[in-house]
């Protein structure tokens, strides 16, 4: 997964330029299914496409993060059987060994 290395400052200088590449792409996309001029004259509809383009683009992002914090958690989570299990092998070891001397 790609990490964001911009500061918050830049993320809010790049959110404008954002706003507009999905004006300009919904926009095109309205006029290419409706006909020239059509988003101008239904700005509802622009703007209804505009706000499910950020949400798609936001869920997207939201979806990539918790699919890599599912891995993270899964390995986490093998890494601790892994250990448990060492640990009840080696209590395993203790008890034989303590049977074995009470023996």
């Amino acid at each position: 997964m790609q990490t964001i290395t911009a500061d918050m400052n830049s993320l809010m200088h790049q959110a404008p330029q954002t706003a507009e590449t999905y004006l300009i792409n919904c926009r095109i996309a309205i006029d290419e299914q409706f006909g020239e001029g059509y988003a101008a004259k239904h700005p509802e509809l622009l703007a209804a496409m505009i706000q499910a383009s950020a949400q798609d683009f936001h869920t997207s992002c939201l979806c990539a993060v918790l699919q890599d914090q599912v891995g993270s958690v899964s390995m986490a989570l093998e890494n601790m059987t892994a250990s448990l299990h060492g640990v009840a092998q080696a209590l395993s070891e203790i008890g034989d060994s303590l049977d074995a001397q009470g023996s």
